[in-house]
C-alpha cells in the first residue's frame, strides 16, 4: 500500500495491490472526481533522511470507478502500464551523500 494521487484531478487515496496484478485505489472521498484513463502516481512519503517513496512515480491508469452515494469512499481499479510478469531486471538507485 502506498499513498497515491491522480494526475489530472489530484484526488488522494491509497493504492493497494490485490494480487494477480490487480491494483485498487481505495479510500478516495466521494466529493473527489475520479476519471477513467487518468494516471495514478505516488504522493510521496520520505523521511528526514530522504528514504521512502518519491512523489510522481507512475502506478498505472484508472480503468473503472466504483462510486456509490451510500458509501463513505469511492474506489477505482488501476491497470499497471508495465506487465510485471515480464520484468527480469530491476535497478534500484540510492542517493549517496
Amino acid at each position: 500500500s502506498v499513498t497515491a494521487t491522480t494526475s489530472q484531478t489530484n484526488s488522494l487515496g491509497i493504492s493497494k495491490g490485490q494480487g494477480q496484478g490487480s491494483i485498487l485505489l481505495d479510500n478516495v472521498v466521494l466529493s473527489d472526481f475520479l476519471k477513467r484513463d487518468d494516471l495514478v502516481v505516488t504522493k510521496g512519503s520520505t523521511d528526514s533522511d530522504e528514504s521512502g517513496i518519491p512523489p510522481g512515480l507512475v502506478i498505472g491508469k484508472i480503468v473503472s470507478v466504483d462510486k456509490k452515494a451510500s458509501n463513505l469512499f469511492q474506489t477505482a481499479r488501476i491497470q499497471s502500464l508495465v506487465d510485471i510478469t515480464h520484468v527480469t531486471t530491476l535497478f534500484v538507485v540510492l542517493k549517496s551523500e
